[in-house]
């Protein structure tokens, strides 16, 4: 039960990457295993956990996967450092 509240509130801390946010999302979704829920329902939360910022920049599209999620957050984070 505390994996899932934590699953469903994780964010990106203020002195993470995008790659870095991805590994302990992707370790807490392990974790919970089936609970973490479809593979989009994952890439939909991550996008959610995500930086304001780099949220508000990958808002409009939908991703099936976390993978394609963190791949467009970590592009974003190139162009803007």
């Amino acid at each position: 039960e505390r994996l899932k509240r934590e699953y469903h509130s994780i964010r990106q801390t203020s002195t993470e990457t995008s790659t870095e946010f991805m590994q302990r999302f992707l370790r807490l979704a392990g974790f919970l295993g089936t609970a973490a829920a479809t593979e989009e329902e994952q890439a939909k939360n991550f996008q959610w956990g995500l930086r304001r910022s780099t949220l508000n920049h990958l808002m409009c599209i939908s991703y099936t996967d976390v993978a394609q999620v963190a791949n467009a957050a970590r592009n974003y984070e190139i162009l803007h450092e």
